[in-house]
């Protein structure tokens, strides 16, 4: 995994054991998010600063609000009623992805199985 329960706890500066069930169940979720934006599996570990990032999407699901996520809505119109939903890279805000680079694959990819 990218992160443990812990470190995301040292982090985020979090004393109590209130959300302890939330970050273990974010930490594979986020896991999985950061591994298909990337394209990457992550077979070598991942690099370094991947952690904060991952430890940073924990932290978005457990404290913003529900008006920051707006259900997966990127947009809508009242006329013809109209809804667009945010694609998984959208999932996020943009700020908190910085620093995820995607793997180009080519045809002959030596890494892959």
């Amino acid at each position: 995994m990218i992160t443990t329960k812990d470190n995301v706890k040292k982090i985020l500066r979090m004393q109590d054991n209130k959300q302890d069930e939330l970050i273990e169940m974010f930490i594979p979720m986020v896991d999985s998010f950061i591994r298909r934006y990337t394209g990457n599996n992550f077979k070598r570990g991942y690099p370094p600063d991947y952690e904060i990032i991952a430890i940073r999407l924990i932290g978005y699901h457990l404290f913003s609000t529900e008006e920051d996520k707006q259900g997966g809505v990127k947009s809508d119109r009242l006329g013809s009623s109209n809804i667009t939903y945010a694609t998984d890279e959208e999932q996020y805000p943009k700020h908190l992805l910085k620093g995820l680079r995607k793997r180009l694959r080519t045809l002959c990819d030596p890494e892959e199985d």
